[in-house]
């Protein structure tokens, strides 16, 4: 199902009943993910709660998740984009300027650039920290390089 159907099927109903959560996932290629979440941020009015990465070393991809909410029909919207053999992907963070620390969490733990991004300072790793080193990767061993 295409993002624009799912929206569409969330705000036709009238109500979701319970106390049932619903996530909705889509795949969405990285040259529409500027475009789609500027939709569900400012006309549909979905604030942007959370990104992560999720490294899939089976598949040599990373896969980043960005996670809208729609509260009062208790539903999460997550379009996600996958990085294959990439280590870039689109910043969003001059329109939706929440994402910018979520973009830089991501750059300096997974080692992905957000293209676009305006602040590219590593967050929280000492200054001291490998700059090849990234520590939510599945390569990451911890140990030191010996020379």
């Amino acid at each position: 199902m295409k993002q624009d159907e799912i929206i569409k099927n969330i705000f036709q109903t009238d109500s979701m009943s319970g106390r049932m959560v619903i996530f909705f996932s889509f795949a969405i290629n990285t040259d529409v993910l500027h475009s789609g979440m500027q939709e569900l941020y400012f006309i549909h009015k979905l604030p942007l709660k959370i990104i992560t990465a999720l490294d899939e070393i089976k598949e040599n991809a990373v896969s980043e998740y960005y996670m809208c909410s729609a509260f009062r029909r208790k539903c999460f919207l997550v379009p996600f984009i996958v990085l294959k053999d990439k280590y870039e992907f689109p910043s969003i963070s001059k329109d939706i300027h929440e994402a910018s620390g979520y973009e830089r969490k991501i750059a300096t733990f997974f080692g992905l650039k957000p293209i676009g991004n305006p602040d590219s300072r590593p967050l929280i790793l000492h200054e001291n920290w490998p700059e090849d080193k990234f520590p939510l990767r599945k390569d990451f061993t911890g140990k030191r390089d010996q020379k």
